[in-house]
């Protein structure tokens, strides 16, 4: 099976360090084809990990999704939470599945609008915010054990 790609839209720590290792660890499964990311530093952090095409490296969502094409089957999108509404919409319009941190929107009305246009563009949105794989937990898994 071809591994799905996915873009990073925030390369900060959720996104760099939550979402990203698993394509590393699970190459055959997914490849991180794309970074969006104000700060240089640390878009080149990602591309690097993860051998991504300079022309697949942006400074904003919107640059990416202004492109007349897609650059990856996801958008995980790791942006402050009062900034998820836009870039999550207009993914959705554009045919990307989107994995978004929790909180969905601090605005419930948002979160029923993302919502409705996943469901209006069949495409799968879906709320995460796993940190049992964070140090904090993993140390504390370990002195339990």
């Amino acid at each position: 099976m071809k591994p799905l790609t996915a873009i990073i839209i925030g390369a900060g720590d959720r996104g760099v360090r939550a979402y990203a290792p698993y394509a590393l660890d699970y190459p055959n499964e997914l490849t991180i084809t794309g970074v969006a990311e104000p700060s240089m530093e640390k878009r080149k952090k990602v591309q690097h990990e993860h051998n991504i095409a300079s022309e697949n490296c942006y400074e904003s969502w919107e640059e990416v999704f202004n492109l007349d094409r897609k650059i990856a089957d996801i958008a995980i999108i790791c942006t402050l939470d009062r900034d998820h509404f836009k870039p999550a919409m207009r993914a959705l319009e554009l045919g990307y599945h989107v994995l978004l941190e929790k909180p969905m929107s601090p605005d419930p009305f948002e979160c029923i609008a993302m919502e409705q246009a996943a469901q209006k563009y069949n495409r799968q949105l879906t709320i995460c915010h796993v940190l049992r794989y964070t140090d904090f937990w993993s140390t504390i898994k370990k002195i339990i054990s």
